[in-house]
């Protein structure tokens, strides 16, 4: 993993590595929420014990494939507000760039902005994916993204 990785920052957010003490705010405004974790695994909130191996499967994962998911952090406040990134661990259907929001951000971040190009060039650790670009991304945190 390059320290390139390691953080990225836009003109709102941080995305960063996932640290020991993300665990309180990642339980409580994500795991721990019904809202939000309804259409991620079996749609149920996570305990703390599950919430505590999902988070270090998502900072294993960055050391096994050497990309994974970043921790988003409000850059006005320094607040944990979810989690987005790349996913493939063993056993998983496919290759996923996936993200999640506590409810509390789900207007805030995503209300609609102008259109913006974006695109990353991923590492070539990083397999098959050599190029990602996307032009507009919108969405609705009222329906379910991929059920």
């Amino acid at each position: 993993m390059t320290d390139a990785a390691q953080r990225l920052d836009t003109e709102r957010l941080i995305l960063r590595m996932f640290r020991e003490d993300d665990f309180e705010a990642y339980y409580a405004k994500i795991s721990s929420d019904g809202d939000v974790m309804r259409y991620l695994g079996d749609g149920q909130p996570l305990t703390r014990s599950i919430a505590w191996r999902q988070l270090a499967m998502i900072v294993g994962h960055w050391q096994l494939k050497g990309y994974g998911m970043w921790a988003v952090e409000e850059r006005s406040t320094g607040e944990l507000i979810g989690r987005i990134g790349l996913f493939n661990p063993e056993g998983w259907p496919g290759f996923e760039l996936g993200w999640v929001l506590g409810r509390a951000y789900w207007d805030a971040v995503t209300r609609p902005r102008a259109p913006a190009g974006c695109s990353i060039t991923c590492s070539p650790t990083w397999g098959a994916i050599t190029r990602m670009e996307r032009s507009t991304l919108t969405f609705s945190s009222r329906t379910a993204s991929a059920r």
